[in-house]
């Protein structure tokens, strides 16, 4: 597998995985899919953060995605949030995931990240990504709630 940098134009692609990853996604119940929005963001995620790409023989086979922000109650120190990690199912339980989410993290690491905060969405077995999680060396920070308003 071959991890590398997202380029403008992969936005394509990203966006064909957007729909799969949003599949899974708890706001899924409540929104959809915009694709110039999608695109809009990834674009700018691009630009400013942190996207990549995993490819088998030429084929994208999964995307990571994380945001650099400096935490709000000191600007001195910098987090970085994985917003989509991506693998098609038949590439996962290989090797290829953890590869992916080390690359992601080394990369908000590169970019200036002080800290590395990880996401498990509540429909995609949270219990055993955490558990992945935790052998990677995170630690649980908090659980988020969601209600539409």
């Amino acid at each position: 597998m071959n991890i590398r940098p997202a380029l403008a134009t992969d936005i394509p692609a990203l966006v064909e995985i957007g729909h799969k990853f949003f599949a899974l996604n708890p706001f899924r119940h409540k929104t959809s899919i915009d694709e110039d929005s999608l695109a809009a963001s990834l674009a700018g995620f691009i630009k400013d953060h942190v996207v990549l790409m995993a490819e088998i023989d030429g084929k994208v086979i999964g995307t990571a995605g994380a945001v650099i922000v400096p935490l709000y109650w000191n600007d001195n120190y910098f987090q970085g949030l994985e917003t989509f990690w991506w693998l098609d199912p038949e590439h996962r339980g290989n090797g290829n995931g953890k590869a992916l989410r080390a690359a992601l993290e080394a990369s908000a690491k590169e970019e200036g990240a002080d800290f590395w905060v990880m996401m498990a969405l509540e429909d995609s077995e949270p219990e055993k990504v955490g558990e992945m999680y935790k052998k990677a060396g995170l630690v649980p920070i908090e659980h988020s709630y969601m209600k539409a308003l």
